[in-house]
């Protein structure tokens, strides 16, 4: 009886070791799965916030260019209360300026450089060009405008961001706009800043000279100097396709 009671005794031992050993065995890999998913899924949030970062400062450069490109070519005709609905001529020679490095541009490039800017369904205007700093002839047979002089521009604009706002849709930048009177090389300094274009082009009214490279305006405290004399402009730009069109600049 008693060896009877000794073999269900061991029996019973045996299974529960069995039992505990497939327990252990489960268990682990079980965690191990369980670690593996959420180290998976922090490398998963981690790429998707390296894209996203990736994509916005993409984008952001993006609207940076568009913003100084604008700034470069139109400033003579800020603030544009409706950037979208400037005249065809207007939009034609913006669009001229920007291609402008080239000695022609054709109407083909000028149509396609158009999306960039403006709605599909804008209207250009085809004729000669004579503006403030460039002289441009359009050929009908061939349909490519022919640079045939450029003056020099005395100044060029500069701009520092202060304030930005994204939202899905639109993205509104507030900049404080100079203006620095050219140099030549190796003669950068001194450069005189102006608050308007029209002083930079006469030359008149400078609020600060930068006679060496401690006195730049890249430089915080340089800048605080003159920041409170300068004009700052609002730029709103909506989402169309992806892209990120200007809509108006209004004058703060």
């Amino acid at each position: 009886m008693k060896s009877k009671k000794i073999a269900i005794i061991i029996f019973c031992l045996a299974g529960l070791l069995i039992v505990i050993g497939i327990v252990l065995i489960i268990f682990p890999g079980n965690l191990l799965e369980r670690e593996d998913g959420q180290n998976n899924d922090t490398n998963s949030t981690n790429s998707e916030s390296l894209m996203y970062n990736e994509e916005y400062m993409n984008l952001h450069t993006t609207v940076e260019n568009t913003l100084g490109l604008v700034d470069n070519n139109l400033i003579n005709y800020y603030p544009i209360e409706n950037f979208q609905n400037m005249s065809s001529e207007k939009k034609t020679e913006f669009l001229i300026k920007v291609l402008s490095n080239g000695q022609s541009i054709s109407k083909t490039a000028l149509e396609e450089e158009k999306s960039k800017y403006f709605s599909s369904d804008a209207k250009l205007i085809y004729k000669n060009f004579d503006v403030d700093d460039y002289t441009f002839n359009y050929n009908e047979e061939t349909g490519q405008y022919t640079k045939r002089a450029q003056q020099y521009k005395n100044y060029f604009i500069e701009s520092k961001v202060v304030d930005e706002q994204l939202t899905d849709n639109s993205w509104v930048v507030e900049k404080a706009v100079y203006f620095l009177k050219s140099t030549s090389l190796p003669d950068l300094f001194p450069q005189k800043v102006y608050t308007t274009v029209e002083d930079a082009k006469k030359d008149k009214n400078s609020i600060y000279t930068i006679n060496n490279a401690d006195e730049l305006l890249s430089i915080e405290e340089n800048y605080n100097k003159i920041k409170d004399k300068l004009t700052v402009y609002k730029y709103t730009l909506k989402k169309d396709n992806d892209i990120y069109k200007i809509q108006s600049i209004e004058k703060e």
